[in-house]
């Protein structure tokens, strides 16, 4: 699996976001949990302007923080509206 998803990003830094799409779509599937991959793909969707599909990664892994996001206040949702900026 990191040989995969060093590969991902690897293509994803290149600019070769389609490429990067697949592998990370193919690790997601083998698990759905994994936040850093749904934090990337939230991202390559963001950076394709595909932003229905940024915004479901990008909440799903907002849910996947919740407890972090009530411990932590606003401070969780600074950051990733931080990443989404930086993009837009």
């Amino acid at each position: 699996m990191n040989e995969d998803l060093n590969r991902a990003l690897a293509l994803h830094r290149a600019g070769k976001l389609d490429d990067a799409e697949k592998i990370y779509q193919f690790l997601y599937q083998k698990n759905e949990n994994d936040s850093s991959i749904i934090q990337l793909l939230g991202t390559i969707y963001l950076q394709k302007k595909n932003y229905s599909l940024s915004e479901k990664y990008l909440l799903n892994l907002s849910s996947s923080f919740s407890n972090l996001a009530e411990s932590s206040g606003a401070s969780f949702f600074r950051v990733i509206l931080g990443q989404i900026s930086e993009y837009c």
